[in-house]
C-alpha cells in the first residue's frame, strides 16, 4: 500500500512484506490533471536470525542455525539436541516477542533488525549414593542461577547417612540454600 502525504506529496510505503530481491512498483501521479507515470524500485532488506541451541525456519520445512527473514514475517523456532539438559525457555534480542517462550517449538514476528535467539536450558543436578541406599533421589533440572532442592535424607541398611557433599572426597558439605547451580552438578551422599 502506497500512501501519499496530502500536503507534501511524499509517498510512504506500507505493508510490503515477504519478498526477496527488488520489487518494482509502477505509479501514476495526478497533479492538476497532468498524469506523471514513474517507477519505484524497492530493495528488500532481509535480517538475520542467529540461533543458539536451536534452529529457525521461515516455512517450517527448512531448518537452519542462521536464517534470513523480512520484517513482519513469521519465524518458527525449535530446540535441537539438548545434550542431556532440559529446555527451560527462549531468550531473544529486544523487540522479539515469542508466541510461547516456554515451548520448545514456537514462533515470533521478525523485527526490523537482525536478532539472536537462545534456548535456555536447565542444568542437571544428580545424586551419587556411592553404592548405598535402595533409592537414589531423582535428578533435578535446575534453572541456571537457582538452587537445587534438598532431597529427603536417604537410608541404607547398616549405614548412617551423614550429609550431602559437593565433592567425592567429602570435604565440602553441599549448601542447598546458598549454592546457585551454574553447571551440571553431582551431589554426593556421605555415609
Amino acid at each position: 500500500e502506497i500512501i501519499p502525504d496530502p500536503e507534501s506529496g511524499v509517498l510512504s510505503v506500507h505493508s510490503i512484506t515477504n519478498f526477496t530481491g527488488n520489487k518494482t512498483i509502477k505509479i501514476t501521479l495526478l497533479n492538476n490533471t497532468v498524469e506523471t507515470p514513474f517507477e519505484i524500485t524497492l530493495a528488500c532488506v532481509q535480517y538475520t536470525v542467529t540461533m543458539d541451541g536451536g534452529e529457525a525456519s521461515l516455512d517450517e520445512t527448512t531448518w537452519e542455525h542462521h536464517a534470513k527473514g523480512n520484517t513482519g514475517a513469521p519465524v518458527y523456532i525449535k530446540t535441537t539436541d539438548h545434550a542431556g539438559k532440559t529446555f527451560d525457555h527462549w531468550e531473544g534480542s529486544e523487540d522479539v516477542t515469542f508466541e510461547n517462550a516456554k515451548s520448545e517449538t514456537t514462533s515470533f514476528t521478525m523485527p526490523r533488525k537482525s536478532v539472536t535467539i537462545k534456548a535456555v536450558m536447565k542444568w542437571n543436578v544428580n545424586f551419587n549414593m556411592h553404592d548405598h541406599g535402595s533409592v537414589t533421589p531423582n535428578p533435578q533440572p535446575v534453572t541456571p542461577g537457582e538452587n537445587a532442592t534438598k532431597p529427603a535424607n536417604p537410608t541404607a541398611a547398616g549405614y548412617r547417612f551423614d550429609d550431602w557433599y559437593a565433592d567425592e572426597e567429602f570435604k565440602t558439605v553441599f549448601d542447598f540454600d546458598k549454592t546457585a547451580i551454574t553447571k551440571d552438578t553431582t551431589i554426593h551422599a556421605h555415609w
